[in-house]
């Protein structure tokens, strides 16, 4: 099958030749997306343990 297009890229002294074709039959993709705070996938469901603050307004010391 022949190409669509043909070029390079290049970084510095290094050169990537990239060809582009058309395809040939429909697929799927899978794309996962993923939670930025603990790295989960967002089909996960992770439980979370609520975490109780105490804010003090003076600190005592002995």
């Amino acid at each position: 099958m022949a190409a669509i297009t043909r070029f390079h890229i290049t970084f510095g002294l290094v050169s990537i030749p990239v060809s582009i074709h058309s395809a040939t039959e429909r697929r799927a993709v899978p794309l996962h997306q993923v939670h930025a705070k603990d790295g989960s996938s967002l089909g996960e469901e992770r439980e979370v343990t609520p975490v109780k603050v105490h804010l003090c307004s003076s600190v005592q010391r002995g």
